[in-house]
């Protein structure tokens, strides 16, 4: 993958008039030279939804090119271009996933605009497999090890990494646990990954429009009981050394909470305390409760988050990166793969050694 690309383009009247057809913006100071004259502008000025067009262009054709997907850009304009124009656009990467994109004028170099977008790939390779793994699971009737949230980007991932496992997905009418008795019949499990979790809130906890009380059994009450009767399961039908995964964030951080989440980090700090109380009662079974911190992720709820908070969590951390969703998978494996019992209870940090 291209680490930088440019191009150039030249943009006209027709252009503008082919754009304000195909939008519905027909705004005259974009295509109307004598309407124009009489503005602050004195002529045609370019859409500047056009140059999301260009950034599109981009993400589709240059970095990363074949199989992008954009998930959010946005555009700060500096100054207005101009009909007719040519343009230079200047992409750079940043991380693993962010470009920045400066528009430029092409002869005296002028900034007209800065942009970036967040990108993901797909392509044919991930699809087959995709499929192969659907209809793996059909074939397994006692699956040995679980994962809740098996339709989000996490839960894909570690399904991938263990052979064997049982995705369950979200339905609001049938519970994770309820799901499991169905499929375990007889059979005893070696362990639960518990990915499944509601996506942050957005809302001001002292909202007046908010309600709390459903607030609150959404986000925390509904979520405790689901894992509490997640490790019912484990207590009744759990192997000896299996192990219950609870995946945690460093949102439940003293000062990494966001004001605008406070229903998600407050119900990701108690999984602090219901992890030394399952592993207390899961340890005396000889089972096991494992709680696993990450920090900001590139890719899943990570998706819902601005640029600049993105930009600000990479920054936060050595490499300069956030990790992958496949990386946060594989740490996953790691501590299924882990027999000792020394690892019930703990509460592990894995951030890359990200600042506070």
């Amino acid at each position: 993958m291209k680490n930088k690309a440019s191009f150039t383009v030249d943009i006209s009247i027709k252009d503008c008039l082919k754009f304000a057809s195909i939008s519905g913006d027909k705004n005259k100071v974009h295509i109307n030279k004598k309407y124009a004259s009489k503005t602050k502008y004195k002529k045609p000025i370019i859409h500047g939804a056009f140059l999301s067009g260009l950034m599109s262009r981009m993400a589709g054709m240059e970095i990363p090119g074949k199989y992008s997907l954009v998930h959010s850009s946005n555009i700060k304009f500096k100054k207005p271009i101009y009909v007719p124009a040519k343009i230079l656009v200047e992409g750079k990467l940043i991380g693993s996933n962010l470009v920045k994109v400066n528009f430029l004028d092409n002869t005296s170099g002028i900034l007209y605009a800065e942009g970036e977008y967040i990108f993901s790939n797909f392509n044919e390779k991930f699809k087959k497999n995709t499929k192969i793994k659907k209809i793996g699971l059909k074939k397994i009737k006692n699956s040995n090890t679980f994962v809740t949230g098996a339709s989000g980007e996490l839960g894909k991932a570690v399904l991938k990494k263990i052979k064997n496992s049982k995705g369950l997905s979200f339905n609001k009418n049938k519970k994770y646990s309820n799901q499991i008795k169905k499929y375990i019949k007889n059979s005893k499990i070696n362990a639960i990954v518990h990915c499944g979790w509601p996506r942050p809130d957005n809302l001001n906890i002292l909202s007046s429009n908010s309600n709390t009380s459903k607030l609150l059994d959404y986000y925390i009450k509904e979520q405790l009981e689901e894992i509490i009767n997640l490790s019912k399961v484990m207590k009744s039908n759990g192997k000896n050394q299996s192990v219950l995964v609870l995946v945690g964030s460093t949102f439940s951080k003293p000062g990494r909470h966001a004001y605008s989440y406070p229903y998600y980090s407050l119900g990701k700090n108690i999984l602090h305390s219901l992890t030394d109380i399952l592993s207390l009662e899961l340890g005396s079974l000889n089972m096991k409760c494992v709680l696993l911190e990450f920090d900001t992720i590139d890719g899943g709820m990570s998706n819902l988050s601005n640029l600049r908070t993105l930009q600000m969590a990479a920054d936060r951390t050595p490499s300069g990166e956030l990790p992958k969703i496949d990386d946060v998978a594989k740490q996953i494996k790691w501590v299924l793969s882990n027999k000792s019992n020394l690892v019930n209870g703990s509460k592990i940090i894995l951030s890359g050694g990200s600042l506070p």
